[in-house]
Order: structure tokens, then C-alpha cells, then sequence
């Protein structure tokens, strides 16, 4: 027999184990079951809902310009659950930073970039703050 790349004479034991298997299918459907679960489609239509923590001062910023703007959100703090942390995952994708942002089901800012939250906003029908608010002053960058 060849001792060739796909050969399964130096395979390690586990991959001969049924158990290891079922384990890893188990892990399989977890991890998809929590994509469907968790993942930003399920949130309604118009519902403003954003992922941060509680020492981020941009995430501070964007509390208080949607309370100024008296427009209903939902906070979900990734330090208080798993579950907060699996919605953050998956809404975010790679790179992201404090605070994701979602309108409706769409994912619309990583990190508190005014002029795109406030185009969502307006978008959804909300009607955001004119005011400055934010850690840096209200610049125009953010």
C-alpha cells in the first residue's frame, strides 16, 4: 500500500472514532442552528437595535444621540451574554468595531459613523437630531 498523502496508516486515532465524529457534527449544527438563530435577518423591519459595551464611549455617543433623536432602540451589550455576543458575530462579520448598528434586518455601521446611521434612520422613517453629539465634539468625520 502507498505511504502517499492520503494515506490513513498514520492517521491519528480519533479520526477512527465514531464519537469524535458525532461531536463534530453536533458542533456543525450548533454553530449553523446559531447563524439562523442569531443572525441579523431576524430582526423586524424599522427596528433600530445596536451591539456595544458599556465602556465604549462610542457606543455612549450613539445611546445618547438616539435618545436625543427619540427614537426606540434596543441595546444589546455583548458582555452581558452569549447569546448578545453570537448576535454581535454574526450582525459584525469580520473587522468590525463598537458599536454595530442595524435598521431592520440590514447591518448599516461598524463603529459610530453619524452620516450612515442618520441616512438609515431617515431611510426607516425616524427623523435624527441635527445636534453634535459624540466623544469627539460632533466632528464632521464621524
Amino acid at each position: 500500500m502507498s505511504e502517499g498523502f492520503w494515506s490513513l496508516r498514520n492517521a491519528p486515532a480519533w479520526w477512527f472514532d465514531k464519537r469524535a465524529w458525532y461531536g463534530i457534527a453536533v458542533m456543525a449544527v450548533v454553530l449553523f442552528g446559531s447563524r439562523w438563530y442569531y443572525g441579523p435577518h431576524r430582526v423586524p423591519a424599522g427596528q433600530v437595535v445596536f451591539y456595544g459595551t458599556a465602556w465604549c464611549p462610542y457606543t455612549q455617543a450613539l445611546r445618547e444621540h438616539l435618545i436625543a433623536s427619540k427614537i426606540p432602540f434596543v441595546e444589546r451589550n455583548v458582555e452581558e451574554s452569549f447569546a448578545n455576543l453570537q448576535r454581535f458575530m454574526w450582525a459584525a462579520g469580520k473587522g468590525a468595531s463598537m458599536p454595530v448598528v442595524q435598521v431592520g434586518p440590514k447591518v448599516v455601521a461598524k463603529g459610530f459613523y453619524r452620516r450612515q446611521i442618520d441616512d438609515a434612520l431617515t431611510a426607516a422613517g425616524y427623523q435624527p437630531a441635527a445636534g453634535a453629539t459624540g466623544p469627539e465634539g460632533g466632528s464632521r468625520r464621524r
